[in-house]
């Protein structure tokens, strides 16, 4: 693997998940049994730290096909169901590209593709899913935060907007918002005349209208953000949105994807309604802008899902696959979390390397004398102890390797299952070194030949006293 970022200004690492947590943390279902139950009572500043939905071991049932298609309902108290597995009593193991299904809390549905005018007895293996099947509203300034965003499931059902926030400085961070419906204007999350509002690493998908769909609405409010979330799934008779701002000022909407925006109107991954939106580094698949153009780093490109599945139910998968567009493709400036490569990704889940480095310099910008200070971290995602050489090296601003090259290492270490290492680094900038931009790259493996994962920064030499 290699990463790779021309970095100007980078902030310093923290954590994606619990950065700005203050005030008491209120623990839902430990403390109060609902989501909202958990908001009423919090006050300003608290969190609300969601834990994530639970898996019931498996079970299997029989049915009989006689067409294409068989719907079935199991009581199951507002959990959803997961298909893991189906065979027929007739030919044995059924491939899961055979079917298609789609649940709900009390209801499943599956579709065979292969079996029409032809009976077969099936034995179909299903696990429930709890949901926290509410609708919510925060009055109040919080930290709404869930355990794990593709297990913190939030079903909207036929009530819609899924979250209404009416109170400035709320963060919504770590949730899947699964299923919203309506005749009229659909929205996932509505923001209503608010300020500092962030909705981040959050997935979102399953929204039907007759009126207008959208993700995330944005409705006479200042200073909001909309940040690394996967917004998939909208569909609508009127104009189907992934980020619709109206009547706003100054709404940061960076890092996110918006894919399968299916309607009879238009397809558009941000709409801008009298507002002063700023799009940068977002992944648009199949839909466009309205009233807006493109920002720096924005693409438009399939953001290549593990398996997307169908309304964001049990069993699709958001993850990116090796290879996406969307990996390393976020802003430079952006935290990036544990396990991710030298850039955050575009949307809610981060791919995770086997082994990640970062290097986060101190300055870019160096003089001649001065010393040159940077932060590097390697962290190792798998189950097993890896042992590793680690080392850097420079590039001259002709292009020309550096002649004392590795400037650091080769340095043997072994990390441990889930370990991360950082180490501080400085080099003193000869008097007599060419002025001009450099390049530093870290490197990770078996010295000198194997490289497992490099990350490199740009950083320039200027004359003295500048």
């Amino acid at each position: 693997m290699k990463t790779s970022v021309m970095l100007a200004t980078v902030t310093a690492l923290v954590s994606v998940w619990f950065v700005g947590a203050l005030g008491t943390i209120i623990y839902v279902p430990g403390d109060y049994p609902t989501i909202q139950q958990g908001i009423n009572a919090a006050s300003s500043g608290d969190t609300v730290l969601v834990a994530k939905n639970e898996a019931s071991p498996d079970s299997v049932f029989g049915i009989l096909v006689d067409l294409d298609n068989a719907d079935f309902q199991i009581p199951n108290n507002g959990c959803a169901i997961e298909v893991t597995r189906v065979e027929s009593q007739q030919t044995g193991f059924i491939d899961p590209s055979e079917y298609d299904w789609f649940s709900e809390p009390g209801y499943c549905a599956i579709h065979f593709w292969t079996f029409a005018y032809d009976q077969h007895l099936l034995d179909v293996w299903y696990t429930y899913i709890t949901t926290y099947a509410e609708r919510l509203t925060i009055p109040v300034s919080i930290l709404l935060v869930g355990e794990d965003p593709e297990r913190t499931v939030v079903w909207g059902g036929n009530e819609q907007p899924i979250v209404n926030v009416t109170a400035d400085a709320v963060t919504i961070r770590g949730f899947t918002l699964w299923e919203a419906n309506g005749w009229d204007d659909v929205a996932g999350i509505y923001i209503d005349r608010c300020e500092d509002v962030v909705v981040e690493r959050n997935l979102m998908g399953g929204l039907n209208a007759w009126g207008h769909t959208i993700g995330v609405r944005v409705v006479g409010s200042a200073n909001c953000a909309v940040l690394n979330n996967t917004i998939y799934d909208i569909n609508s008779w009127g104009d189907g949105v992934g980020v619709r701002c109206d009547s706003s000022s100054g709404t940061v909407i960076k890092n996110n994807i918006f894919d399968q925006i299916m309607c009879w109107g238009g397809h558009y991954a941000i709409y801008n309604n009298n507002s002063s939106p700023i799009a940068s580094y977002n992944c648009s698949h199949e839909c466009t802008y309205y009233g807006l153009s493109p920002g720096p780093g924005d693409i438009s490109a399939d953001p290549m899902f593990v398996n997307p599945g169908y309304s964001f139910g049990p069993g699709s998968d958001y993850n990116l696959l090796e290879g996406s567009p969307c990996i390393d493709a976020g802003d430079p400036a952006s935290s990036v979390p544990f396990g991710g490569g030298c850039t955050v990704d575009m949307g809610a889940l981060e791919f995770m390397w086997p082994i990640s480095l970062r290097l986060v310099p101190d300055t870019t910008v160096v003089s001649r004398g001065d010393t040159l200070e940077l932060t590097a971290t390697v962290q190792n995602t798998t189950g097993s102890p890896v042992p590793l050489d680690g080392w850097t090296e420079v590039t001259l601003p002709n292009g020309n390797p550096y002649a004392g090259n590795p400037v650091v290492g080769p340095v043997s270490f072994v990390l441990n299952p889930g370990q991360g290492v950082t180490r501080h680094i400085a080099h003193r900038v000869p008097l007599n070194a060419p002025l001009g931009t450099y390049v530093y790259v870290g490197k990770v493996g078996t010295y000198p030949g194997q490289v497992e994962v490099e990350c490199e920064f740009e950083f320039s030499v200027v004359a003295a006293g500048r």
